[in-house]
């Protein structure tokens, strides 16, 4: 099955264009392939998957926002929280409105700003393999006093691209200030050629996936075979051949018993291409043929 044209391909915010998009984002300026925003939420935005087309900086100004990468790990980012993303890495956004909307600033980093900072500062070139998609900065004081004076420039119609291409080097210089290795890294990493990781556990959470192959899914998730076979088991403790068998067998017995589907229909929708295989697959797995669980709707359990 190509995945091209594959749903779980698709609908994948690419930042910072995506954002143009994004109902309650502005931007603010922009330079160079460098841009920075603001985005005021009133409303929940969940289970939003994007891809960091630049290195990209996060400082929270109010709210809670919670980003999940692709080994599943969820970084908590409250008010005050500041986080740098490496370029070139899918992870999962998720807002829900508790006590205030959600008030954030994001910033880009083009190629340009990138390279002649680099440069004057003689920063190091090649990324530390160990380095994880993002860093967490502690002190967020004078990086909160540097995004209120955009915000205000902004307002005022002052932020031409030349002024933001001044306050694009004073920000380098803050960021530097607290931890020049990291930062080298994290900028070092755009140069990497690896397709990015999806997040396992959000990507095969949904049906489409399990219309797929083990091969197609690794393809999909940005890992070869070896390394999706390894990260799968270590999330899921069984082979993933097993578990999209189990996967395809529990979803066609909800489709069936829902009575809008008939049996090809949901060989078809569950990645069988072959009724009769289906059927016989579905029999093994739950002891009654698919046209005896939709006449006889009942809580049949799979065989062990």
């Amino acid at each position: 099955m190509s995945l091209e044209f594959h749903p779980l391909s698709k609908h994948i915010l690419v930042v910072p264009q995506g954002l143009e998009d994004i109902a309650g984002a502005v931007r603010l300026a922009e330079t160079g392939g460098s841009a920075v925003y603001y985005k005021d939420l009133e409303q929940d935005l969940t289970n939003v998957e994007f891809y960091t087309n630049t290195p990209c900086l996060i400082y929270i100004k109010a709210g809670r926002e919670v980003i999940t990468t692709s080994s599943n790990e969820a970084l908590d980012l409250g008010t005050g929280s500041v986080v740098f993303l490496r370029q070139g890495v899918n992870l999962y956004s998720d807002y829900v409105r508790r006590t205030s909307a959600l008030k954030a600033y994001m910033l880009f980093f083009g190629e340009s700003v990138i390279e002649a900072f680099s440069r004057s500062h003689a920063l190091p070139q090649t990324a530390d393999v160990d380095a994880p998609d993002y860093y967490r900065f502690v002190d967020a004081g004078a990086l909160a006093a540097y995004f209120e004076t955009l915000r205000v420039n902004h307002a005022l119609g002052v932020n031409t691209p030349e002024l933001f291409a001044v306050k694009l080097r004073e920000l380098m210089h803050l960021l530097v200030a607290q931890d020049e290795r990291a930062v080298a890294s994290l900028f070092a990493m755009r140069r990497e050629t690896l397709p990015p990781k999806r997040n396992l556990a959000r990507l095969l959470a949904e049906p489409e996936a399990f219309r797929l192959a083990v091969s197609d899914l690794a393809r999909l998730s940005g890992r070869s075979l070896s390394s999706f076979n390894r990260d799968f088991k270590t999330l899921f403790d069984m082979p993933p051949k097993k578990w999209l068998q189990q996967q395809r067998m529990s979803h066609s017995k909800t489709l069936l018993q829902s009575e809008h589907y008939s049996v090809t229909e949901v060989a078809n929708l569950v990645g069988y291409e072959n009724v009769s295989h289906f059927i016989k697959a579905f029999k093994t797995c739950y002891g009654m043929t698919p046209k005896q669980i939709k006449q006889h709707p009942v809580t049949s359990k799979p065989h062990s």
